[in-house]
């Protein structure tokens, strides 16, 4: 009898398992995303020393917005390190629940003007 109530209570604590892993899943596939283009203001060291800061000032806005380049993106955050202060920038960026996160940089070429 108590193996029988140890056993279904495992199965439901299993299932419910299961169940939240699939809606969180659900969630992170729902992330916000979305494309700046804008005028790289600064790139500095993250208070974990690990990741970098970018802020970049789209037309329009006030103050500069803050993404996070993780230190695993080893690509992304050498194009970052690559790009001067005051260029023109392209990111692509996704939203998790604490920041802005940086999926791609890309520095835009600036028109020479006559």
């Amino acid at each position: 009898m108590r193996l029988r109530v140890v056993c279904l209570i495992a199965l439901f604590a299993f299932t419910l398992f299961v169940v939240e892993g699939d809606r969180a899943s659900a969630q992170l596939k729902k992330l916000k995303t979305g494309t700046t283009i804008g005028e790289l203001k600064t790139v500095e060291a993250a208070k974990n020393k690990r990741d970098t800061i970018v802020e970049v000032l789209a037309p329009g806005e006030i103050k500069p917005r803050h993404y996070t380049v993780g230190a695993q993106q080893r690509e992304v955050l050498a194009l970052v390190k690559a790009a001067k202060i005051g260029e023109r920038v392209e990111i692509e960026w996704y939203d998790t629940v604490e920041r802005l996160c940086v999926d791609k940089f890309q520095v835009l070429k600036t028109e020479k003007r006559k």
